[in-house]
């Protein structure tokens, strides 16, 4: 979790100072194998999302606001990953929009395969969920030198940080997402910019990190809990 889980948790009873944040969850090995990253991205504006076809994903708003970017950007290409019982609806509501040719369903990806298209991907877009986890994808894309855009609610609020390695935007609000979207993928040197501090972020938060500082943070309380009791 992040800020907003002790924020929840300090709702419930627990203080604040007894919980600790350790943020983090990027793949070592995708940030070893992305240096150049760069040279690798796609020809064409390309987005990607990875997530269930759920309904509380609200997938549906990723593909009403390519229907505006379209009209600035005939060529982008909004990739979805992943799978879930909307499917149907979701391919149904592109062609509905005059957008089956630039919205891909690839089903879910593993591997290799989702490493190479987090690499040529422009940009990521998280969860469009009023609420949701600090996204693991975020910080995956990151690892890949993508940033991410996601609304500014807890889960993605904890993990994006807005304007360095992406950007939150008001929720549900589709146009201020497509204008998002679209500054990014026209605008070369901030799109650099997001890239190199998206990936920066993540080398400094991988899986390798949160296992240290969980092991620390082990130890550390272990070692008051100790002292605690040899005082009494």
């Amino acid at each position: 979790g992040g800020e907003s889980t002790a924020e929840t948790l300090a709702e419930v009873g627990i203080p604040r100072e007894h919980v600790r944040v350790i943020v983090g969850g990027a793949p070592g090995e995708y940030v070893a194998n992305s240096s150049g990253t760069w040279s690798q991205k796609a020809s064409f504006p390309m987005i990607v999302m990875l997530t269930r076809l759920e309904p509380y994903k609200r997938v549906d708003l990723a593909i009403r606001a390519l229907s505006f970017l379209r009209k600035e950007l005939p060529k982008v290409k909004l990739f979805v990953v992943g799978w879930g019982k909307l499917e149907v609806m979701l391919k149904e509501l592109a062609r509905s929009l005059g957008l089956h040719d630039c919205v891909v369903f690839t089903g879910p990806l593993f591997g290799k395969s989702k490493f190479d298209i987090l690499t040529k991907a422009h940009v990521h877009m998280w969860s469009l969920a009023p609420r949701d986890g600090c996204g693991l994808s975020i910080m995956e894309a990151f690892a890949c030198g993508t940033p991410s855009v996601a609304w500014n609610v807890p889960g993605p609020k904890d993990t994006i940080q807005h304007g360095k390695t992406g950007f939150l935007l008001p929720y549900a609000d589709i146009r201020a997402l497509a204008d998002a979207l679209r500054v990014i993928l026209t605008d070369d040197s901030l799109r650099r910019r997001l890239s190199t501090e998206a990936r920066l972020w993540a080398s400094m938060h991988t899986w390798e990190h949160v296992a240290a500082e969980f092991i620390r943070h082990v130890e550390e309380t272990t070692f008051r809990w100790n002292q605690r009791a040899r005082r009494s």
